[in-house]
């Protein structure tokens, strides 16, 4: 397959960009990914590249630079419905249930994940489903809403085991001991904290 040359420096650089946050060289990180946005070619209505511009924006996130990620947000949601990208859409409520969460603002964390369900949902993105029952149970657990964390992370489970994946399950299971700890189900929570460690010790 031919690629041209600024198709090639924009692989290079997000490339780097992943290497360098997957080894928490954030800066650097935000270096790669502005050095390779200037290779994308802009569009009529002058939004930018998305993929650099959510991949920021998680860094923002992790880093906590919570007042830089409320920046970008609402241009990357804006953009995201312009291209009608269903699930970069999805990632935008993603980073915006993330972006909540860090400011302990749970109802709007909450909103902004079920969001990101739905899409995941109506386009049978089954990959992203472990993530989004993650989420979603760690938050209602956080709103005190015991019944409902048990429900999602009980759900999350389910579908893990039918697709053969232990991803996520230590934190469902780690949710699911805390919900039943607060209910007084003690012998249930210790359950699930060995199915927790369980999982993680065979990873």
């Amino acid at each position: 397959e031919h690629f041209n040359d600024s198709t090639v420096m924009i692989i290079h650089w997000n490339n780097l960009a992943e290497f360098y946050r997957a080894n928490e060289k954030y800066q650097m990180a935000l270096f790669a990914i502005n050095r390779g946005s200037k290779y994308y070619k802009k569009n009529a209505k002058g939004f930018p590249a998305l993929s650099p511009l959510m991949l920021k924006i998680s860094i923002f996130n992790e880093t906590n630079q919570l007042d830089s990620a409320a920046r970008y947000l609402p241009i990357a949601e804006e953009a995201a419905i312009f291209y009608k990208g269903s699930q970069m859409l999805a990632k935008v409520y993603n980073e915006w249930g993330n972006y909540y969460e860090r400011k302990k603002d749970f109802a709007n964390a909450l909103q902004n994940y079920l969001k990101t369900f739905d899409i995941r949902k109506s386009s049978n993105d089954k990959a992203e489903f472990p993530n989004a029952y993650a989420n979603i149970a760690r938050i209602y657990l956080k709103l005190n809403q015991t019944a409902k964390a048990i429900t999602i992370a009980e759900e999350g489970i389910a579908f893990l085991q039918k697709n053969f994946t232990a991803d996520y399950q230590t934190e469902l299971n780690n949710v699911l001991a805390d919900a039943y700890e607060k209910e007084g189900n003690f012998k249930q929570a210790h359950k699930n904290l060995k199915h927790a460690f369980d999982v993680y010790k065979d990873k």
